[in-house]
């Protein structure tokens, strides 16, 4: 009487999964919800005010299992598309991605080079593009699409510190990130 399989059980064996990473993980998907929930609260007031209208794009999940069963995974599928898009009133076309970091440095590779197709061929067709950087969710920044693309030329590297992000920063008003203010040209 028993279990089976028990007899070739070693926990020595177990794939444990470090804690610490895992710690960190959760802090870093929780600061990018927080993020774009302020996004999505800045798109909302946006709207209200009828200057834009701007959605986050969804991300394609993948079902693994059955759903009847009631056991099923779900993961994200590879991401090709920026986060948000949408018209700001005149009719121009907004695109762009949203990315957030704790340190004070954010690296040209946050962006995907599908992301980057993407956003090339909006920018191409007269769109606003930009990358909203938040740095540890107290100060924002809209880096426009031309800047962060030929960041290598401009700055030497494939990085941007704090300092030089400071001439793209935006202000944040009662929860609200104010990312298209200067930006109507």
């Amino acid at each position: 009487m028993g279990y089976k399989g028990w007899e070739e059980y070693n926990p020595a064996q177990k794939n444990y999964k470090d804690p610490r990473k895992q710690l960190q993980g959760s802090k870093n998907r929780l600061r990018g919800l927080t993020f774009e929930n302020m996004i999505d609260y800045s798109c909302l007031q946006y709207r209200l005010k009828k200057r834009a209208e701007i959605e986050k794009t969804p991300e394609p999940l993948e079902i693994e299992g059955s759903p009847i069963g009631h056991s099923f995974r779900t993961h994200f599928t590879k991401k090709a598309q920026p986060d948000f898009k949408g018209t700001l009133r005149g009719g121009r076309s907004v695109v762009f991605e949203a990315k957030t970091v704790q340190k004070n440095r954010i690296y040209h590779s946050a962006v995907t080079p599908a992301q980057q197709e993407q956003l090339d061929r909006h920018y191409e067709l007269g769109a606003l593009c930009f990358v909203l950087v938040s740095v540890g969710l107290t100060k924002f920044y809209r880096v426009p699409w031309r800047v962060w693309n030929d960041m290598k030329r401009i700055y030497g590297r494939k990085y941007m510190t704090q300092e030089e992000l400071a001439e793209f920063q935006v202000e944040e008003r009662n929860g609200a990130i104010l990312f298209l203010e200067g930006a109507w040209q």
